[in-house]
């Protein structure tokens, strides 16, 4: 809320939204990435901004990567026997867009 003082006895007050974003950093994201460990080729990926994650929407491009319901998930699932494929997670916000490549390993 914001309060107006128009003179010495009256005060108007206007509610407003207010939005803090932060500037995201390539050099804060990260992109782990676990096989399944049953050989099968399967791998999770979780992307991460670093401490920031209000009003972040997730991106994935890759390949081998399909979009599931959820486009803007954190993490997703792959499956390659091919360890040369590279994943990028791009992060945006209202101020700002960082990415990071990964190669599954």
């Amino acid at each position: 809320m914001a309060e107006t003082v128009l003179s010495a006895e009256e005060m108007e007050v206007e509610p407003f939204k207010l939005q803090v974003s932060r500037h995201l950093l390539d050099s804060e994201m990260r992109v782990p990435c676990t096989p399944d460990g049953a050989g099968k080729g399967v791998w999770q990926l979780n992307c991460s901004t670093g401490d920031w994650k209000d009003k972040v929407e997730f991106n994935w491009e890759s390949p081998i990567y399909r979009p599931s319901r959820h486009p803007d998930d954190p993490m997703i699932k792959v499956t390659s026997q091919d360890l040369n494929v590279k994943v990028t997670c791009t992060a945006e916000n209202l101020i700002s867009k960082a990415s990071r490549t990964v190669f599954l390993k």
